[in-house]
């Protein structure tokens, strides 16, 4: 099968960094609107489930598979994986269901990608957010996104620009001494 354009198959050393960039800027939010439901874990249906699985497990399989051969291959490179502050603390899990197991899937392929690709020059991180504004939480009441908001030690909500700019700091050489798996932008109180 003939790779089509501007598919990951198509990218060559030097060009990850503009394909990456395209991808963050249009579509850290919708990713995040696509992969969450607030519903309790034993609420969730297997279809529930099933989605979750599909679009932040299984997607981000194929996506991260695919650029870590492309890049063992090379080398070199970066891969960030978004995953959630809530994720990284083990709290603030409730009512985000089955959103926070498939998280926890993602940080568990993440730090095994990271062991798997050291060896060939290929750093791997997570970019984990706190609660956003918009997106997913949408529907949030706002007496609950002031209150997170409070919590939080910045007293800020985390924004798409900071998670584009922190994947922008970790795909650059400033972050090669970087050792951690995951970067925190805006954690709520008690992730840090």
């Amino acid at each position: 099968m003939k790779p089509k354009k501007n598919s990951i198959q198509n990218i060559k050393v030097g060009d990850n960094a503009a394909f990456c960039r395209t991808w963050i800027d249009k579509d850290v939010v919708t990713f995040a609107e696509l992969s969450g439901d607030f519903n309790s874990l034993h609420l969730s249906s297997v279809e529930d489930l099933k989605e979750q699985c599909n679009v932040n497990i299984f997607g981000s399989f194929n996506l991260l598979s695919a650029c870590a051969l492309r890049l063992k291959e090379h080398k070199e490179g970066v891969i960030v994986g978004i995953t959630t502050a809530a994720v990284v603390s083990q709290t603030n899990t409730r009512a985000r269901g089955a959103y926070s197991l498939v998280k926890f899937a993602l940080q568990g392929m993440l730090a095994a990608f990271k062991e798997e690709l050291a060896s060939y020059n290929v750093r791997v991180y997570s970019v984990a957010p706190g609660v956003m504004n918009g997106g997913m939480n949408h529907a949030t009441p706002q007496a609950f996104i002031e209150m997170i908001k409070e919590k939080s030690p910045t007293k800020t909500l985390a924004q798409s620009t900071d998670v584009a700019a922190a994947i922008s700091f970790l795909c650059s050489n400033d972050s090669i001494h970087l050792t951690n798996l995951t970067l925190l932008i805006a954690p709520e109180s008690g992730t840090m």
